[in-house]
């Protein structure tokens, strides 16, 4: 990929998080904390494949752009709220889902929220679709330093593409 490309990337995805700040795909309200932390992530049976995952982790807690920092560190308490967007680039398709991975164990998002930014963006009407939206208990992943990964879905549901890891800690 060239500079330029990456260049117009990080700009749209900057302006992705500012947009993701007052969009139907910002949390409204969290499930309650004491919800128990289930593995039942898509992507546990799921073959890992060398494609690049195209997605944008654009909020992490109160962190905006969490790919960009060196740690994200939340409380030990309360709910950890992820918002962002991923979509099938290799098959120019909506994602078949998207797992939030927390020491390599996934997690469900939920996906399937309206994103016509990213579809206007890259001027492909199957990413309108394109949002997700995770949460996660932090009393359930336990105090101390964890690895965050988003993994992509394939359109067809048969393999995944896993993002950068998300140094998190919780204190």
């Amino acid at each position: 990929m060239n500079l330029c490309r990456m260049r117009r990337i990080q700009l749209f995805c900057l302006c992705c998080a500012l947009f993701s700040a007052s969009c139907s795909t910002s949390p409204t309200s969290a499930p309650p904390a004491t919800e128990a932390l289930r593995q039942d992530g898509m992507t546990a049976s799921l073959m890992r494949s060398d494609t690049k995952a195209l997605y944008n982790l654009e909020k992490l807690g109160d962190v905006m752009n969490p790919l960009e920092a060196e740690v994200v560190v939340v409380p030990a308490t309360g709910t950890l709220t992820g918002v962002g967007w991923a979509v099938d680039g290799a098959n120019k398709a909506a994602a078949g889902g998207v797992d939030v991975a927390v020491d390599g164990r996934p997690h469900r998002a939920e996906s399937g929220r309206e994103r016509p930014d990213v579809g206007q963006h890259f001027n492909i009407r199957a990413y309108d679709s394109s949002g997700f939206i995770f949460y996660l208990p932090v009393a359930k992943l336990g105090p101390g330093v964890h690895k965050l990964t988003m993994r992509v879905v394939s359109h067809d549901g048969k393999t995944y593409s896993e993002g950068l890891p998300v140094r998190l800690e919780i204190r």
